[in-house]
């Protein structure tokens, strides 16, 4: 993507690209799915690396993949992936294709935004990946958009809970070889 068209992108409110998303030109879906990408980008202050994209056969549902790095304290990459579709409920296998693709893309984040829902499935999956591995997978659900939409200051806040409950799931365990101090 070109810069003049990537400063077109940061123009945009959350407000008015969900509005996008809600849509009935599906045209403006994969765009829409593509400024939502870089809002999170901007709003997390990591640097726009690419686009991965992929058309979907299905005009209710749509998605778009975003690669971003950063480097405060330490390099990391992501994996954001934005899904469009009210009624879609993200499912285990779309969060382990995200987890398969992450040892290709050497991604250590994994963050999935979607308009719709995550499955229990999707969500179980999620804490055992997490629990057993330090890939990072971090779930933004048409809940915590609307949270942002009505108080966009809110992602910290969104993330540090998320955090807080990764860490919950890695807690170190007493007598794990581990040397105390």
């Amino acid at each position: 993507m070109q810069i003049p068209a990537m400063k077109q992108l940061s123009n945009q409110s959350l407000s008015e690209i969900l509005q996008e998303l809600r849509a009935e030109n599906t045209d403006l879906h994969r765009e829409a799915l593509e400024t939502l990408a870089f809002y999170f980008i901007q709003q997390l202050g990591l640097e726009f690396k690419a686009w991965r994209s992929k058309r979907s056969d299905k005009p209710e549902w749509a998605e778009v993949d975003a690669i971003a790095e950063d480097t405060h304290l330490v390099f990391s990459r992501w994996q954001i992936q934005c899904k469009n579709g009210l009624d879609y409920k993200v499912s285990e296998d779309d969060i382990a294709i995200e987890v398969g693709l992450s040892m290709q893309l050497k991604s250590n984040v994994i963050f999935i935004v979607t308009t719709g829902l995550f499955s229990r499935e999707a969500l179980n999956y999620v804490d055992a990946v997490m629990s057993k591995t330090n890939l990072t997978i971090i779930t933004f659900d048409r809940e915590d958009l609307r949270v942002l939409v009505s108080s966009p200051q809110a992602l910290v806040d969104i993330l540090n809970k998320k955090a807080r409950r990764t860490m919950g799931l890695r807690k170190l365990i007493a007598n794990q070889n581990i040397i105390h101090l």
